[in-house]
């Protein structure tokens, strides 16, 4: 019930008016998260899509990409890009896996970057853009040209504010809002070089107090949606953001969000007329707030990614994000994830991320990313496949993977 009241409040604050919502009423969809925990069933690759392509990238002395160092891929409609430590972003032909050339350069130039570990890529104008500072990107074409630096004013002042490119605009999202915080997203023109609109703060005076005290990154964290911290606030009260994750996406013509504390996802028409699509249905697994002390999460559940294909929506989860003791031991709670089924309307959770390989002896997997074109994406290591590969009968094995060798650049794996 009070995702309901919060949901109602929401559109009152974003002046929904009474026509959006009858038009739009009959395709908000419920997730029913709440059952699904109650009754935690696993699910397989089969079930996140029908078209699965593996795509060994091509390893080459311009094109090798250490596994272990690999921490950003994006996947456009022709164009695989993988970003290291260390090394300039490589670009891998999507449809054969081809090495094709790198983005830019490493360095401390006016067209350079330090590492290539957060980029994004545009899905309208394919531009590349390459974090340099919290509002500071370096932008190239697809073929690897340096366009221009992108430096915009952080009129949403907060300790991280991410980016979604889209059409040379930039929704700019608050992940972790403070006392200097004044609105929780901006639109910014890049061609224009103005702020176009914004959204207010929907918590009221609900705002922490003083400076944070205690900030920690969380390490391996990928799989709560990108580099994430949780934070401690001078009143005690925690809560907790991701640098690389926006809340904004662009799927099927529209742009989507959803704010890391409220259970529902809204289509962008404007900043004052956010309409809902999906409600997830916490129930007693939800219902804080994005200010919190600690004991308020210790049963709870929060989700902290989203991607959402043709046919499914896919989302992690997490409890107990402030249990700093665990994390300090290497103790915490391992991420869930779920599934829901748009077609069948069912809700499937598993408590895990590992997924399961519908084909006997291939391993596991997690989700990594989503395309922009709206398949889910998998990073495999070329030593996992390879001893997979050891145990299938010889005439059982794709071909891509009998040439596969164990120091070879990742395979990838996308899901439609």
């Amino acid at each position: 019930m009070k995702n309901f009241v919060f949901l109602l409040s929401i559109c009152l604050l974003t002046a929904c008016n009474h026509d959006s919502r009858n038009n739009t009423g009959n395709r908000l969809k419920i997730i029913d998260v709440e059952e699904a925990l109650r009754h935690p069933k696993p699910f397989t690759l089969a079930d996140l899509g029908k078209e699965q392509t593996y795509i060994p990238l091509e390893t080459t002395d311009s094109s090798i990409v250490a596994i272990s160092s690999v921490t950003a891929i994006a996947v456009t409609d022709r164009h695989i890009l993988i970003g290291a430590r260390n090394v300039p972003i490589k670009v891998f032909d999507k449809a054969t896996g081809h090495y094709l050339r790198q983005i830019g350069q490493i360095g401390n130039g006016p067209a350079e970057y330090t590492n290539g570990t957060s980029f994004s890529t545009d899905p309208i104008t394919h531009k590349v853009y390459v974090r340099i500072s919290a509002s500071k990107y370096q932008s190239y074409d697809i073929t690897g040209h340096f366009l221009e630096t992108v430096d915009w004013e952080e009129a949403a002042k907060g300790m991280i504010v991410a980016p979604y490119f889209l059409g040379d605009k930039i929704y700019t999202y608050v992940n972790i809002p403070t006392e200097q915080t004044c609105i929780l997203s901006y639109l910014y023109d890049v061609n224009n070089k103005a702020i176009q609109d914004s959204l207010p703060l929907r918590w009221g005076n609900d705002i922490p107090t003083g400076k944070p005290k205690f900030v920690m990154p969380l390490s391996g964290a990928e799989m709560l949606g990108g580099m994430s911290y949780i934070v401690q606030f001078e009143d005690n009260r925690w809560t907790y953001g991701l640098q690389n994750n926006a809340s904004y996406w662009y799927y099927d013509g529209e742009v989507r969000m959803k704010d890391f504390f409220c259970d529902t996802l809204f289509t962008v028409e404007t900043f004052n007329r956010l309409i809902p699509r999906v409600v997830f249905k916490m129930g007693n697994f939800g219902g804080f707030g994005r200010y919190e002390n600690k004991d308020a999460m210790e049963d709870k559940y929060i989700i902290t990614r989203l991607m959402e294909t043709e046919n499914i929506i896919y989302f992690n989860m997490f409890k107990n994000m402030y249990d700093v003791d665990s994390w300090l031991k290497g103790n915490y709670n391992p991420p869930y994830c779920g599934i829901y089924d748009k077609r069948s309307g069912e809700t499937k959770v598993m408590k895990s991320v590992s997924i399961e390989n519908d084909k006997k002896d291939m391993p596991g997997f997690s989700i990594y990313n989503i395309s922009t074109t709206g398949e889910l994406i998998v990073c495999y290591q070329t030593e996992d496949l390879v001893e997979a590969r050891n145990k299938m009968p010889k005439p059982e094995q794709p071909e891509w993977l009998k040439q596969l060798k164990e120091d070879d650049n990742p395979v990838i794996l996308l899901i439609r």
